[in-house]
């Protein structure tokens, strides 16, 4: 499944690409349902490309019968991410720590100049592709639950998530202004 969301913050390009590449961790204080997001890996590549590593927990509110059955790292997941300034993209994949065998998710990040240079346009784009057959083989209850819902669920969640970040993002820049 492919998906794509565009959002506009009222900041120039260049910080407003600097802040969701340097400072994701802090914008992540700001999310709700994810309780944090920590930088694994950082390096400086040729033309200034920065591949950055981080590793995403969820915290979301789920009913009862559902969280007592979780553990952590099944509401976490790896966001390798490579930035590269000459055409502001991020290129990105993520790796859920739990069942990743069954989910490939990646996608590009594009920055634009909006709002006459004093804004940014941020096109989030890519596609997630789940294998709820071979999930559903196996043999434990979550598994088959998860299958079920899981589809619809992950649709749904990422294009989701980007807006809540992006939002999140507007928020933090407009506390530093």
């Amino acid at each position: 499944m492919d998906f794509k969301s565009t959002a506009v913050i009222k900041h120039p390009l260049a910080i407003t690409w600097d802040t969701m590449r340097d400072q994701l961790p802090e914008i992540a204080a700001l999310l709700a349902d994810i309780k944090s997001i920590t930088v694994r890996e950082r390096q400086e590549l040729q033309a200034g490309v920065v591949r950055l590593v981080n590793l995403w927990q969820a915290a979301p509110e789920l009913p009862a019968l559902v969280a007592k059955h979780l553990k952590p790292e099944m509401l976490s997941w790896l966001d390798y991410a490579e930035w590269h300034p000459e055409n502001r993209e991020c290129r990105w994949t993520i790796e859920p720590q739990f069942y990743k065998e069954y989910l490939r998710c990646q996608g590009i990040t594009k920055f634009e100049p909006a709002l006459g240079g004093r804004g940014t346009k941020i096109t989030f784009s890519g596609s997630v592709a789940l294998e709820t057959k071979r999930l559903a083989g196996n043999a434990t209850w979550l598994a088959g639950m998860a299958a079920g819902m899981a589809e619809p669920f992950v649709q749904k969640m990422i294009p989701n998530n980007f807006m809540k970040l992006s939002k999140a993002l507007a928020e933090f820049l407009d506390q530093k202004a």
